[in-house]
């Protein structure tokens, strides 16, 4: 199978590259970023000697400036439209004006896929592509970060765009160790990404920000399970691209939750002013006892010790 991976130097547009490539499929790699590419490529190819090399093509032409030039293997253009698979690895706010630009060069029956963190914008443009030019979409959301192992049993969302079930056929096809999780509305999909990601991501930045430079080797000193943990999450978060951080916090549902997370802590402040602990107190129970209903709390206690015996242990190695 031929696959074009476009945004292929960016953190997970390299892993798929890698996904792809040890399941032996020829991939052409398309970044903006020659250095980026070449240590991939390098990478790939333990410094691209062997027989292996035939089967990596860089390609170092952005497609949202392409044209007709060029000509042969080495053309952006010729490589789309040569593929089975064109997937999309690019930060969300350009992925519907791409969707446009590469769908244009795709042969018919060929397979679009796109992995961004939100649907709704994305959606419109797919569903556009597929009644224009005969492409079949496939729209994902890897539910982990670039570090994953290739070959471990990973997590992806599919949000069908036309037919779910020849969608699915066709991620099993092209993902055949994944677990899909299927999620039919693309809102249904944002709201809970507001949640799951835009609402960390917005706690996280913020305590981050709240903390001073000098305190921070203190309060790792001093540190319980908690800030340990919490400071691994934050710290985590600073790894990613900003642009990442202000798409997803652009996602017309994270300023309800935002909202609504502003409100409850002004109510924990407007407590203390108060010297209100029986509030305080009510407010913990009245939290403990919902989330005790859906969620094993307990069993959360527990897995968190064993996740700080197993960070404990290998720090000290």
């Amino acid at each position: 199978m031929k696959i074009t991976i476009i945004g292929a130097g960016g953190r997970m547009g390299s892993w798929f590259a890698r996904y792809f490539y040890m399941r032996g499929h020829s991939i052409y790699l398309n970044d903006k970023d020659a250095h980026a590419l070449q240590a991939l490529a390098s990478s790939l190819l333990n410094h691209g000697v062997g027989e292996e090399s035939k089967r990596v093509t860089l390609l170092h032409r952005s497609i949202l400036n392409a044209d007709n030039g060029g000509g042969g293997v080495e053309s952006i253009i010729d490589a789309i439209n040569n593929s089975n698979i064109v997937m999309l690895s690019l930060p969300m706010d350009v992925i519907p004006k791409a969707v446009d630009e590469v769908a244009r060069y795709m042969h018919r029956g060929s397979v679009l896929v796109e992995i961004a963190s939100l649907k709704h914008d994305v959606h419109k443009a797919l569903r556009d592509v597929v009644e224009r030019y005969g492409i079949k979409p496939l729209s994902l959301h890897p539910l982990f970060g670039p570090g994953a192992d290739v070959n471990a049993t990973n997590r992806f969302v599919l949000i069908p765009v036309i037919d779910g079930r020849d969608e699915e056929g066709i991620a099993r096809e092209i993902l055949p160790n994944a677990k899909l999780v299927i999620v039919e509305d693309a809102d249904e999909h944002d709201r809970i990404m507001a949640i799951v990601l835009g609402m960390v991501y917005a706690m996280n930045i913020a305590f981050a920000d709240m903390l001073e430079c000098k305190d921070i080797p203190l309060c790792k000193e001093l540190a319980g399970s908690t800030f340990t943990l919490q400071s691994l999450i934050f710290e985590g978060i600073l790894n990613d691209d900003p642009r990442l951080f202000s798409s997803l916090l652009m996602n017309r549902h994270v300023k309800h939750y935002l909202k609504r997370f502003i409100a409850s802590n002004e109510h924990l402040l407007s407590c203390i002013d108060a010297d209100d602990k029986a509030t305080l107190e009510r407010i913990y129970s009245n939290v403990r006892y919902k989330i005790a209903g859906c969620s094993d709390i307990e069993g959360s206690y527990r897995l968190m010790y064993r996740v700080l015996r197993e960070i404990n242990s290998k720090s000290a190695l």
